[in-house]
This record gives structure tokens, sequence and C-alpha cells, in this order.
């Protein structure tokens, strides 16, 4: 009875390996509960797990599976008209109003175009606002980074 309460484990929670399988039912209170077993009690090795398996063919799980499912519709657990969606709110970092077509900064290089070109008097830059505010606050200054102290060389890459 254990280990088809393990396979259905593993089936529900989505764990292939018999291994996850054992090491998430030991951390887990509600399928220790579920499977009978004590807090300080051990469960079957992976090893047990896995030569049980092997006893039977892959259509009885299929049967389980089917009726463990038929059970959950007839007491009412699945319905199929409600779908509930998991999501937490991230901060992009992106703004709407520095979005702009990406255009080149500077000359492709003579070995692209056959001869040298100058930006255009307009030409957009497409670093975010943060970094042309850093740049501006440098005063054309060019940063050495933190990493890099006085006296040291650049890494070589």
């Amino acid at each position: 009875m254990v280990f088809f309460k393990l396979v259905l484990v593993g089936r529900l929670e989505n764990l292939v390996s018999d291994r996850r399988l054992v090491a998430h039912c030991a951390l887990r209170l509600d399928i220790l509960l579920f499977l009978g077993y004590e807090v300080d009690e051990e469960l079957p090795w992976h090893s047990t797990v896995s030569r049980t398996r092997q006893l039977f063919p892959a259509a009885v799980f299929e049967r389980l599976f089917d009726h463990v499912f038929a059970q959950c519709v007839a007491r009412g657990l699945v319905a199929g008209d409600t779908q509930a969606v998991d999501s937490a709110p991230v901060k992009a970092n992106a703004s709407l109003e520095a979005v702009r077509e990406k255009q080149a900064a500077g000359p492709t290089g003579p070995h692209l175009s056959g001869r040298v070109q100058t930006p255009a008097a307009g030409s957009v830059l497409t670093a975010p606002a943060h970094q042309l505010r850093q740049l501006a606050s440098a005063g054309g200054r060019a940063r050495r980074p933190a990493r890099w102290a006085r006296g040291t060389t650049k890494p070589a890459c």
C-alpha cells in the first residue's frame, strides 16, 4: 500500500526520480501523514521503490491513477470550470520612454562599409537612462571598475 501511495505522490508532484521522490517525501509532513509514517520513521530506500516498480506493468499504474482521478471527480474535487494561476510581480529594468529602435552608435568600420562614416547629428544612444546619467555626472572621465585597484593592471581576457 505504501508503494502505491509513493508512486501516486511521485505522479502528483511530478517527480520522476525515485531518489528525489523518497527525499521529497521525507521532508514533507503532509506526505508523511498520507503515507502513514511518523516524523522520525525512515521511509523505504529508493532502490526498494525501483525494484517494486519493476514488478508491475505500466498499465497497472495507469489504471490506478485513472481510478484515483475518477474518485476525485466524483467527490467534486475536480470540476474543470476554474483555473488557478500563480504569479508574482517582478520589477522590470525597463522604461517605456526609453524604448527606441536600435541604431548604430558609431561607425561600422572601414572593413564593413568600405569607408569611415561619421555619426549623424541626432544619433540616438541605446543605453538605459541611469547609465546616461552616470556618464554625464562623470564629465567624460573614464571610470575604472572598483575591482581594479590603483596600481594594478587590467586582467588579461
